[in-house]
């Protein structure tokens, strides 16, 4: 995972991942080109954005940003129009399916295994992903995302297990 990568998933983890999926308005939400943003949250985004350039030294080309807020269903973006290839999305769903077979671990998780799996998602390192996908593995880690519904768009699923049906063409 590359610096701007991880700066991007950090700041999109920081700001949204604390909220809660309360609406069911932004459960068939579809970012299109014409997609309305937010200029307050943009301007929010820029001011974090431009100071971890700024820390990092990284310019405006290494960066791109995208975060929704769950809560509210606003949506801001700098430079939406790059694309970046994620390579480190398999790791993302190894630390999911950890905390979903570890449910323990959500209140309180062994500081070595906080470190490896920090190595895992912020270092990008695949030694600690495969140790944690061999440790589950793999079809486990594939249940964990079926059951959340990641692999199936028509049906999303709180980590609690309470199900949201997706309304096609319904926002609100």
């Amino acid at each position: 995972m590359t610096v701007k990568m991880a700066l991007a998933l950090g700041m999109m983890v920081g700001l949204a991942g604390c909220c809660s999926f309360q609406t069911n308005r932004i459960i068939d939400y579809r970012v299109e080109y014409g997609t309305q943003t937010d200029p307050v949250l943009r301007a929010q985004i820029e001011r974090i954005d431009a100071s971890l350039r700024a820390k990092y030294g990284m310019s405006t080309e290494q960066s791109a940003v995208g975060l929704m807020d769950l809560r509210t269903g606003q949506l801001a973006m700098i430079h939406p129009d790059r694309g970046e290839y994620a390579a480190s999305i398999p790791k993302i769903a190894i630390l999911l399916a950890y905390f979903e077979l570890h449910p323990e671990s959500r209140e309180k998780l062994d500081p070595r295994v906080r470190h490896e799996l920090g190595l895992m998602i912020k270092a990008s390192s695949n030694e600690m992903a495969a140790k944690y996908s061999r440790a589950m593995g793999l079809k486990a880690v594939q249940r964990v995302l079926e059951f959340v519904s990641v692999l199936r768009p028509e049906t999303w699923r709180h980590l609690d297990g309470q199900t949201l049906r997706a309304q096609r063409g319904a926002h609100g």
